[in-house]
């Protein structure tokens, strides 16, 4: 009898703490946030039908007009060459993994960015957009940064900087 009571309270616990864990936020790390960086950096370059619109969060969008203008700036530039690089060196996560940066390394930087991606056309004095935010030396390893935000019970994806 003891035995099988104890089973009981274990089994009770254990469900109890896969209720809880599933109610918890969602929250990402380092090695999911340069996953998503480099979705969604391939998605643009390569041509993906909406070149990684989705992979933008929703609240970013606002960095541009509309998908329609997102699309035409895509497929106006010049992707041949954009190259990039995950740097491991300098990722990290903030607020238990709410946001992260993934550090990249952009070879011929800024020339072969193409503008958008570094100021958004929405931009405004007060209100800047950056999808990538270059390093002041771009000469240096790892001459960019980029920013994955994971919403607590929400969407995740790569959230546009400034502000």
């Amino acid at each position: 009898m003891v035995v099988l009571g104890s089973a009981i309270r274990w089994m009770w616990l254990a469900t109890a703490v896969i209720i809880v864990g599933c109610g918890l936020p969602a929250s990402g790390d380092v090695t999911a946030a340069r996953h998503l960086a480099d979705e969604y950096l391939s998605a643009l370059a390569g041509g993906v039908r909406d070149r990684g619109w989705s992979l933008i969060l929703p609240d970013s969008r606002r960095a541009y007009a509309d998908l329609d203008q997102y699309l035409a700036l895509a497929s106006a530039a010049d992707w041949t060459q954009f190259s990039w690089d995950l740097v491991e060196e300098g990722d990290y996560c903030e607020d238990g993994g709410v946001y992260c940066v993934v550090r990249i390394q952009f070879d011929d930087a800024p020339d072969a960015i193409p503008s958008f991606l570094l100021s958004s056309p929405e931009s405004r004095q007060d209100d800047m957009f950056w999808t990538v935010r270059l390093d002041d030396d771009v000469s240096t390893a790892g001459n960019a940064e980029m920013v994955v935000y994971f919403t607590p019970g929400g969407p995740s994806g790569i959230l546009l900087g400034g502000g």
